[in-house]
């Protein structure tokens, strides 16, 4: 039984013509994508094109000079699929290199050039295959290496991987073991077909992968968005609930925490004098210095206008009011507003201290009435309360002093009276 492998090589062929055009019209369709996703999806896509060139060139290998269907047929398969890992690359935002095109491409000429080299049938064919075989693996490594994002979707491009390197594995060990001298005499006719089978159904699911990936950055950055305070780069109050509710919820024992919600002193002062820019220069800078300071493990969050929180699991009271002290050390010195002498500014905070067995309701609700505690005592100071304590009774402190903004004196007296009418 003779199996016909141009006609097979053609299908192939067609499959990557296929690939290369979903490829491409996702290209153009894909108006939400960042550029690292379009600029990879416009490396990949052309690569697929050259390589169903290159395997329609092979596929009339009888037909046309050897040096269309050999040399420059496999030229075209060796950089398509060379540029392969480097669209990988790119798409997960690292700069393209081309070294491992001109690898592939450099041992292709010497083997190109040398006569006793390239009238090797054994010596081509596993030449092209190891290179295909390399780049199958090099493309999953760096898929698995660099996916930061956690791109669940890689899976799929790992299972079309998988199946494509199969299949160059099964072709190289049976040029070795039976020797053939083409593309026709196979000694087991099935296995130009598995070869076949495997590479199509690979391509379809690893072009699908990238297509799949590019729609989950897209989703995971809208979702980002909707739970990120767009000015402080801070948890909305939506996703720091969540988060906070996530960690009560999948507690075990009941380890001790401290929840903390943050005021920024006299804010609407700030917006009056300097005006709304000033305010959200304070707000970003306050959102930056939270972050740097408390843990991530539940992201702090914005979740008033003014008003801040943070939830520190397997925290007591005494470390949670160090981060709290760290921050007032950086905020106050924060600039107001540029080219004016106004700096600094202070914050009310209330702390609650307790296990899991008070509930995260329950530990808002206390930190809530403890801020606005600290903030009737005057402000610029912390009210906490430590439910592990043996006294269990809130205790005020005022902060360690700092130069903060203030307000004219003239004006002080009914900005304050005004400040905690409306707290």
């Amino acid at each position: 039984m003779t199996l016909d492998t141009p006609t097979l090589l053609i299908a192939l062929a067609a499959a990557e013509f296929a690939s290369a055009l979903i490829l491409f019209a996702f290209l153009v369709s894909l108006k939400k994508a960042n550029r690292a996703t379009r600029l990879a999806l416009a490396i990949y896509a052309p690569a697929m094109l050259l390589v169903a060139c290159g395997t329609v060139l092979v596929a009339f290998r009888s037909e046309i000079p050897d040096f269309w269907s050999i040399a420059f047929g496999n030229t075209l398969i060796l950089a398509g699929f060379a540029l392969r890992p480097e669209a990988v690359a790119v798409f997960f935002g690292r700069p393209m290199r081309g070294w491992t095109t001109l690898i592939a491409l450099g041992g292709w000429t010497v083997i190109c050039i040398v006569p006793e080299f390239f009238a090797s049938f054994a010596l081509r064919l596993v030449f092209v295959q190891s290179v295909l075989l390399a780049a199958a693996i090099f493309s999953a490594w760096r898929v698995l290496t660099l996916n930061s994002e956690h791109l669940t979707s890689i899976r799929l491009f790992l299972i079309g991987s998988t199946l494509e390197s199969s299949a160059y594995i099964m072709t190289i060990g049976s040029q070795f073991i039976y020797q053939h001298e083409s593309l026709k005499s196979f000694a087991n006719p099935i296995q130009p077909l598995l070869y076949m089978v495997l590479l199509m159904v690979a391509i379809v699911i690893v072009s699908a992968s990238l297509v799949a990936m590019a729609i989950e950055r897209i989703q995971i950055r809208f979702e980002t968005q909707a739970l990120t305070d767009s000015l402080t780069g801070l948890a909305n109050r939506r996703a720091f609930i969540e988060a906070a509710e996530g960690w009560f919820s999948s507690t075990v024992a009941e380890p001790t925490y401290t929840l903390i919600l943050i005021d920024i002193d006299h804010f609407k002062t700030i917006n009056d004098r300097f005006g709304h820019s000033a305010g959200d220069r304070v707000l970003a800078s306050f959102g930056t210095a939270m972050q740097s300071i408390f843990p991530r493990a539940i992201p702090p969050g914005r979740i008033g206008g003014e008003e801040f929180a943070a939830l520190l699991p397997q925290t007591n009271k005494t470390d949670a009011l160090k981060l709290l002290d760290e921050l007032r050390c950086v905020i106050s010195k924060c600039s107001i507003c540029p080219n004016t002498d106004a700096s600094g500014i202070t914050v009310s905070a209330g702390l609650f201290t307790a296990t899991t067995g008070h509930t995260f309701d329950q530990a808002f609700e206390h930190a809530d009435q403890l801020l606005y505690q600290a903030k009737e005592d005057g402000r610029n100071r912390h009210t906490a309360l430590d439910k592990t304590a043996e006294t269990g009774s809130p205790e005020t402190t005022l902060l360690q002093q700092s130069e903060p903004f203030s307000a004219p004196k003239e004006e002080q007296a009914s900005t304050r009276e005004g400040l905690i009418a409306n707290t």
